[in-house]
């Protein structure tokens, strides 16, 4: 009869949900941390702040560093009277290399006297330079001597037309350095090697090839093989 009654109490009770215990696992969601930083800007890193050049560590050298530029112009002026502006003429009298470089502020030039310097041409009025020839040794000058090989008119002048008119004849002959003869024959490398004398310019016809370097060895010449010699002197 007790454990009747007993049931019959069990029977009439009502049980209460039973809320699991809550566990902290460390691990925020999105939301909690968007509700904990409300309002605040969180810097990213791509600000607008300027925080100065960056440095790479790379040093960069442009061509020009360390260069020295040469004193006073290029000795070598031109080889042609293309290579002068305006009429101006090349006049290779003299002995004037024909290239030079300038190389940690000296100029370094080729041991040639093939250059020459721009100049005004003369008063004459006739284009180019005097065909005429000459007809001694001492027309030429200290150190030169009259190559008769040389087919020259004796004599040539400038008419009113502002042409040269000469003699039809070969009387006469082209200034050569005397270093320039071995044996008595000429050098081919001509005035572009030994030079011309004062007052006369150095002239390499067109379409010629002649050697630039030729040297006088068992009574004949040997010349190296290239085309930039040659030319003969006349007057200016």
């Amino acid at each position: 009869m007790r454990c009747l009654v007993a049931l019959m109490a069990l029977a009439n009770c009502t049980a209460e949900p039973v809320q699991p215990p809550s566990l902290d696992s460390g691990v925020r969601s999105d939301a909690s941390v968007q509700r904990d930083i409300g309002s605040i800007a969180v810097d990213s890193g791509s600000s607008d702040r300027d925080i100065g050049p960056f440095d790479s560590g790379t040093t960069i050298i442009t061509g020009d560093a360390g260069s020295v530029a040469c004193e006073g112009d290029n000795p070598a002026q031109c080889t042609s009277d293309e290579e002068c502006p305006g009429e101006q003429i090349c006049d290779r009298s003299g002995c004037r290399p024909s290239r030079c470089d300038c190389v940690n502020g000296e100029w370094r030039c080729t041991p040639d006297c093939g250059g020459g310097v721009c100049l005004e041409p003369g008063p004459s009025g006739c284009p180019g330079e005097n065909p005429q020839g000459c007809q001694s040794d001492a027309d030429c000058g200290e150190g030169f001597a009259c190559n008769g090989d040389a087919c020259a008119p004796s004599r040539c002048s400038c008419a009113g037309d502002n042409t040269w008119r000469c003699t039809r004849d070969c009387g006469g002959g082209r200034c050569l350095a005397i270093e320039g003869f071995c044996q008595g024959v000429p050098a081919p490398s001509g005035c572009s090697q030994f030079a011309c004398p004062e007052g006369q310019r150095c002239v390499v016809p067109a379409g010629g090839c002649a050697g630039s370097s030729c040297f006088c060895e068992q009574d004949s010449w040997i010349c190296s093989e290239d085309c930039g010699g040659g030319g003969a002197c006349h007057p200016l």
